[in-house]
């Protein structure tokens, strides 16, 4: 998973080469109410809109940081945590 904030939007990319993993489910279920997502069994991807404008880097972070575990644990490896390609 790899994710960018764009535009009042958080975009989130999935891919993965173990198809049963279904990398559109996942993506679906991490857009969840608020926002999009979909795709198929190797790659996926998910919108959500931020809350406002003004958002904050503490409300980003958080919301990072809860969609990270979400994939971890749905991905079946709830307990690591996650590594930033970038800074």
């Amino acid at each position: 998973m790899c994710l960018a904030v764009i535009d009042g939007w958080l975009h989130l990319s999935l891919r993965t080469v173990d198809r049963e993993r279904n990398a559109g489910h996942i993506a679906r279920n991490l857009g969840g109410r608020r926002g999009f997502g979909g795709g198929h069994q190797a790659l996926a991807a998910a919108q959500i809109p931020l809350p406002s404008k003004n958002h904050n880097d503490r409300k980003i972070r958080a919301l990072v940081r809860g969609l990270t575990g979400r994939f971890l644990k749905a991905t079946g490896n709830p307990n690591e945590p996650g590594e930033p390609l970038c800074g």
